[in-house]
C-alpha cells in the first residue's frame, strides 16, 4: 500500500529529499536502540552489523558516530580498504612512523595513538580491512581501550576475526525493510503520497533494500518518470536500475559466474555446485528449501540493464525438442485480454486482421482499446466489426462496448447497449470528444424514436423483424424467425446469454437496481417472460415528492433469469451488484460467492469488468450490511488481488473503491488518500467513465474535513454531464458543501432531488442514504416516513437504522435525546462514525433542551469522540453543544487528566484536597464522564493538554 501522509504534505514538492544522499532512515529502531544503549552504557567491546549489499548498515554506522559524539566521545572513522596497505584506514588518526619499521612497530605505534580516551572507532566494510588493522582493533578490544561499531556484508566469508572474539563482539543483524517501512521511506523522500502501483513496483523490485530504493526514485525523479501531476507520485514507463548501481551490485564477479547468472535470469540451467554457491553466498542468487535456484528481482533488473541478459529471454530448448506449434492469434489476443495485457492483445489482434473473416480479431483489437481509453480509435473498427460479425455472442460485446463508451461520455449506458442490441447502434456514439476525453456518444435515440426507429429499451416486434427467408443488413439482429430451435446450433443460445449479461451489465453501470419483465430468457422462446434490466417500470416518470415513489417490482431472486455458459460471471456479478442497491445484502453476497465458485472450462466473456463489477457488488453489499471489518478486509484484498496483474485502467476503480469503504468506516485520511490516487488514474485512462464519481467523492471528502476551497473547486471542474451513477455523488458532494457554506433550505431540496432520482432507478440504497443526510442536515421531518418505508422493504440493518435515526429525532419530547443515543451507539457498531457522530450531537442537543446537563455533556463527548476519530467537521457537530468549565475547573481538569493525583493537584495550585475534588465533581457533571478516567477523552479540544 502507499506510504501514509498526513493531507497538510499531499502537495509537497520532492526535490531535495528525493536528491539527498542521506534519505530519512525509518525501520531500524531495533537497531538503533542496541546501539544507544551501548554507547551510552561506555561498556567495552563491539558491535558488529551485518547484512546483505545496500541494506543501509553504513547509514547505521552514521547514527552510531552521530550517537557517541552527542555523548562526548570521541569518534575514529575507519574505512575497509584492501589488503595492500598495512594501517592505511588508519592513516588518519596515526601519526607515520620514520624509516622502515617491523610490524610489531607499526601495531605498538598504531596502539599507543589511538589508546588514552577510549575512543569509539566506527569501521565500514570490516571485510576489507588489511590484517595489521585487524590486529590494532583486537588488541583494542581484549584490553578494552576502545569501543569498536564495525559493518560487514554478510555475504563475505567471515575471514576477519573481529566475530571470533566471543562476547567481546555482539552481532546485529541488519535485514531488508518491511513492507511498511519500506513505504514510509517513499514518503520520507518524496514528500507525499505514491501511487499503489508504483509503490507496489518499487517495493518488488528494491526487495526492501534501502540503497536500490533510494537509487531508484532517484533516477526516476532525474529522468522524469516518477512525476506528480495531480494526485499522488506516479511512475510512468519501465522501471530500471541506474547504470551506476550495475557495477556496485556485480562487481568483482568470475567469469564462470557471471555466465551461471546470465543463464539464471534468462531462465535456463544455472552453475555447477561451485559457481552456484558463490552466487548464493553473495546472494545474488536465492534457493528454496527443494534447491531450486532464483534471481532477485533487483539482480535480474541490473543484469538486464548491463545489456547482457534479459528477464524475458527464452529458456534454451534442449536437443530433439521439437518446437511448440504457432499459437492462433486471436486466441492468443484474448489470453492476452484476459491477463489484462491489453497493449499485447492490441499487437496480436492487429497482426490478425487481415485474416479475419468473422470478426473476432477485430473484437480482440476493440476491446484491448476500449481498456487503454482509446476510444477515438474505434469507430471504423466498430463499422467493420459490425459488418463481420453476424453470429455468436459478438453483436453483445459490440454493444457492450456501446455501452462502456457512452457511459465514458456521461450517457446512459443502457440506453447505449439495448439500442446497440435492438439493431440500431448510434454510430455517432464513438465518434467526437466526450467530457475529459474522447468518445462522446452523439444522438442516443429517445423514448419516442423518429421516424419509425425503435426506441432504447423497445423491442421490434414480430411483422418488424426480418423473416427466416430475408437477408439482414449489417447491424441488424435477428428475428425469432432466424434464431435456432432445440436441436439447432447453439450460436443463438450463446447470444442470448450474452444480451442478458451485457443488459444487466450496463443497468448495473446506470445504478439501475431494479427490472420489468424479459422480452426474452435464455432457455425460453422469446417474448417469454423473464427478467431484462433497462425499463424503470411503469408511473416512474411522475414523482414530484420522495413519499409519492412508485412502487417498484423487485428484483430476480438469486440465479433467477440468469444465463449460463461464459457470460454468467458477468450477469452474476452485475445482478449482485444491483441485489447490493435494492438494499439486499445477504442475496448479493451469495451471488458474489456463486460467481466466484463456478467453473470456467473456456473462458469467461468480459473477465475484466466481471472482476471489476465483482468487487463493486462485494464491498457495496458489505456496506449496506454494517459489516465494517469484511468491508475493510475486502477491500484491501481486492486492493492485493489487483496489484497481481499488471497496471491497467481498473487500478482507478478499485483505488476509487478503497477511498468509499474507507469512508464509510470514517478513515477520512486514508479515503482522500485512495480517492485522490483514483482520480489521478482516470486522468490517464478512464475506459469506466469514473472520473466524475472520483472528484465527487474526493470533494466530499474535503468538505467534511472542513477544506472547502478544494472541494469547491472539484465540483467546479466537474463536466456538464456526467454518468447517470454519479449524479447522486454529485449531488451529495454540492449539498453538503451549501450546507458547510450556510446556504438554506438549498441543500435539502437538492437531496431530495437526488433521492427521487435514485428511486425512478429502483436505487434504494442511494435513495436511503439521500434522505438520510436531509435528516442528519437537520429536517428529519420531511423524510421520516419516506425512511420508514424505504428501510422495511429492504433487508439491510444500516438502512435502518438510518431511518430509526430520523424517526428518533422527529419526535421531541420526553425520551428523544435517549432514544438518539442508541442508535449512535448502534451505528458506531455498524461501523457508519460519520453518522454515529451527527446522532450523538443530536442526542446532546435534545438532552439539553430537556434540561438533562450530565446526558447532553456525555453525549456530546461521544459525538467529540467519534468526530475526532474521524477527523470529521459536519453542520451537526458545529451546532454541539459543547460544555464550558471555568477557569479554575479546566486548570485542574487538565492536571487530573495528565496524571496527577488530588494532592498533587493541591500541592501545586496551593488549595485544599476538598477544594480540588469540588472542581473535579464540577468538570465531571459538565463533561458527562463518571471519573478521571474519561478526562482525556472528553475535555473540548481547546482544553486538552499537550
Amino acid at each position: 500500500m502507499a506510504g501514509v501522509a498526513p493531507s497538510s504534505d499531499r502537495r509537497h514538492d520532492a526535490g531535495p529529499e528525493v536528491l539527498s544522499t542521506h534519505p530519512p532512515l525509518v525501520g531500524r529502531d531495533a537497531e538503533l536502540a542496541v546501539l544507544q544503549r551501548f554507547l551510552t552504557d561506555g561498556q567495552p567491546g563491539g558491535v558488529l552489523l551485518t547484512g546483505p549489499l545496500g541494506v543501509g548498515r553504513t547509514r547505521l554506522l552514521r547514527e552510531a558516530v552521530r550517537i557517541a559524539r552527542d555523548l562526548g566521545r570521541r569518534t575514529v572513522l575507519v574505512t575497509g580498504t584492501g589488503p595492500d596497505v598495512p594501517l592505511g584506514p588508519l592513516a588518519h588518526a596515526v601519526p607515520p612512523v620514520p624509516g622502515e619499521p617491523d610490524r610489531f612497530v607499526l601495531l605498538q605505534h598504531a596502539l599507543a595513538a589511538l589508546r588514552g580516551d577510549r575512543p569509539v572507532i566506527a569501521v565500514d566494510d570490516a571485510h576489507r580491512l588489511d590484517d595489521l588493522t585487524r590486529s590494532v582493533l583486537e588488541q583494542l578490544l581484549l584490553a578494552g581501550d576502545a569501543t569498536v561499531v564495525a559493518t560487514e556484508r554478510s555475504d563475505r566469508a567471515p575471514v576477519d576475526r573481529l566475530r571470533t572474539l566471543g562476547d567481546d563482539v555482539r552481532p546485529v543483524a541488519v535485514r531488508p525493510l518491511a513492507e511498511a517501512d519500506t513505504d514510509r521511506l517513499l514518503h520520507g523522500m518524496l514528500g507525499g503520497d505514491v501511487e499503489a502501483r508504483t509503490a507496489q513496483r518499487l517495493r518488488e523490485l528494491a526487495q526492501g533494500t534501502p540503497l536500490f530504493l533510494c537509487e531508484l526514485v532517484r533516477a526516476g525523479y532525474e529522468s522524469g518518470r516518477l512525476t506528480r501531476r495531480a494526485g499522488p507520485w506516479r511512475w510512468d514507463g519501465p522501471m530500471e536500475p541506474p547504470p551506476r548501481l550495475g557495477s556496485f551490485v556485480l562487481a568483482g564477479l568470475a567469469p564462470d559466474e557471471w555466465a551461471a547468472l546470465e543463464r539464471l535470469v534468462a531462465g535456463g540451467p544455472g552453475a555447477g555446485p561451485g559457481g552456484a554457491g558463490e552466487l548464493v553466498r553473495r546472494e545474488l542468487v536465492r534457493t528454496d528449501r527443494a534447491g531450486r535456484a532464483a534471481v532477485p528481482p533487483f539482480v535480474a533488473a541490473v543484469v538486464a540493464g548491463a545489456g547482457r541478459a534479459g528477464p524475458d529471454v527464452p529458456a534454451a530448448r534442449e536437443p530433439g525438442d521439437r518446437p511448440a506449434p504457432a499459437p492462433d492469434p486471436v486466441a492468443a489476443a484474448a489470453a492476452a485480454n484476459r491477463e489484462l495485457d491489453h497493449a499485447r492483445a492490441e499487437r496480436i489482434a492487429r497482426q490478425a486482421l487481415a485474416d479475419d473473416r468473422d470478426g473476432t480479431a477485430h473484437l480482440e483489437l476493440i476491446e484491448s482499446l476500449r481498456w487503454q481509453d482509446r476510444g477515438a480509435e474505434l469507430p471504423p473498427l466498430l463499422a467493420e466489426a459490425g459488418r463481420r460479425v453476424r453470429t455468436g455472442d459478438g453483436p453483445a460485446r459490440l454493444a457492450m462496448t456501446r455501452a462502456l463508451l457512452a457511459r465514458r461520455a456521461g450517457e446512459p449506458a443502457l440506453a447505449a447497449a439495448e439500442e446497440a442490441l435492438a439493431g440500431e447502434p448510434s454510430a455517432g456514439g464513438v465518434d467526437g470528444s466526450g467530457p475529459g476525453g474522447p468518445v462522446a456518444p452523439a444522438g442516443l435515440a429517445s423514448s419516442a424514436a423518429p421516424g419509425g426507429r425503435i426506441a432504447p429499451g423497445e423491442r421490434p416486434g414480430p411483422e418488424e423483424r426480418p423473416g427466416p427467408g430475408d437477408r439482414t443488413s449489417p447491424g441488424e439482429r435477428p428475428g425469432p424467425g432466424d434464431r435456432p430451435g432445440p436441436g439447432e446450433p447453439v450460436g443463438s443460445r450463446d447470444a442470448l446469454a450474452a444480451e442478458v449479461a451485457v443488459l444487466e451489465a450496463a443497468a448495473r453501470l446506470d445504478g439501475v437496481a431494479l427490472a420489468r419483465a424479459a422480452s426474452s430468457q435464455v432457455g425460453q422462446p422469446a417474448g417469454a417472460p423473464g427478467p431484462v434490466p433497462g425499463d424503470p417500470g411503469p408511473g416512474v416518470g411522475a414523482d414530484p415528492d420522495p413519499g409519492d415513489a412508485p412502487a417498484r417490482r423487485e428484483p430476480a431472486t438469486v440465479g433467477q433469469g440468469l444465463p449460463v455458459g461464459r457470460w454468467a460471471a458477468l450477469a452474476g456479478a452485475a445482478r449482485a451488484g444491483r441485489l447490493a442497491a435494492a438494499g439486499r445484502p445477504a442475496e448479493a453476497l451469495d451471488t458474489v460467492a456463486g460467481v466466484r465458485s463456478a467453473p470456467d472450462p473456456d473462458g469467461r466473456a468480459e473477465s475484466a469488468l466481471t472482476g471489476l463489477l465483482l468487487v463493486d457488488a462485494e464491498l457495496s453489499a458489505l456496506r449496506v450490511a454494517g459489516r465494517p471489518e469484511d468491508l475493510r478486509r475486502a477491500a484491501e484484498d481486492a486492493h492485493r488481488h489487483n496489484l497481481a496483474a499488471p497496471g491497467w485502467a481498473g487500478d482507478a476503480w478499485i483505488a476509487w473503491h478503497r477511498g468509499r469503504a474507507a469512508l464509510v468506516r470514517g478513515d477520512l485520511d486514508a479515503a482522500g488518500r485512495h480517492l485522490a490516487e483514483a482520480r489521478a488514474g482516470t486522468a490517464d485512462r478512464d475506459p469506466l467513465g469514473l472520473a466524475a464519481d472520483c472528484s465527487a467523492t474526493l470533494a466530499l471528502v474535503h468538505v467534511l474535513t472542513g477544506d472547502r476551497d478544494r472541494a469547491r473547486a472539484l465540483l467546479d471542474g466537474l463536466p456538464g454531464r456526467v454518468p447517470p451513477a454519479a449524479a447522486a455523488a454529485v449531488t451529495r458532494a454540492r449539498a453538503w458543501l451549501q450546507a458547510a457554506d450556510n446556504s438554506g433550505a438549498a441543500p435539502v431540496r437538492a437531496l431530495l432531488a437526488g433521492a427521487r432520482s435514485a428511486a425512478a432507478r429502483g436505487d434504494l440504497v442511494t435513495e436511503v442514504v439521500l434522505l438520510h443526510d436531509v435528516a442528519r442536515l437537520g429536517r428529519p421531518d420531511r423524510v421520516v416516513d419516506r425512511l420508514a418505508d424505504r428501510a422495511a422493504r429492504g433487508r439491510s440493518p444500516l438502512l435502518q437504522l438510518f431511518a430509526a435515526h430520523a424517526s428518533a429525532a422527529a419526535r421531541a419530547g420526553p425520551g428523544a435525546g435517549g432514544r438518539l443515543d442508541r442508535v449512535a451507539a448502534d451505528l458506531a457498531l455498524a461501523g457508519a462514525r460519520l453518522e454515529a457522530a451527527d446522532v450523538a450531537a443530536a442526542a446532546a442537543a435534545a438532552h439539553h433542551r430537556a434540561g438533562e446537563r450530565r446526558r447532553s455533556a456525555a453525549s456530546a463527548a461521544r459525538a467529540t469522540e467519534l468526530a475526532g476519530g474521524c477527523g470529521a467537521r459536519t453542520p451537526a457537530l458545529d451546532r454541539l453543544v459543547r460544555p464550558r468549565l471555568t477557569g479554575r475547573e479546566r486548570e485542574i481538569a487538565e492536571l487530573a487528566a495528565d496524571g496527577a493525583s488530588n494532592a498533587e493537584v493541591a500541592r501545586r495550585l496551593v488549595l485544599s484536597v476538598r477544594t480540588v475534588e469540588t472542581h473535579l465533581a464540577h468538570a465531571y457533571a459538565k463533561l458527562g464522564i463518571e471519573g478521571r478516567a474519561g478526562l482525556l477523552a472528553a475535555l473540548p479540544a481547546p482544553d486538552r493538554p499537550d
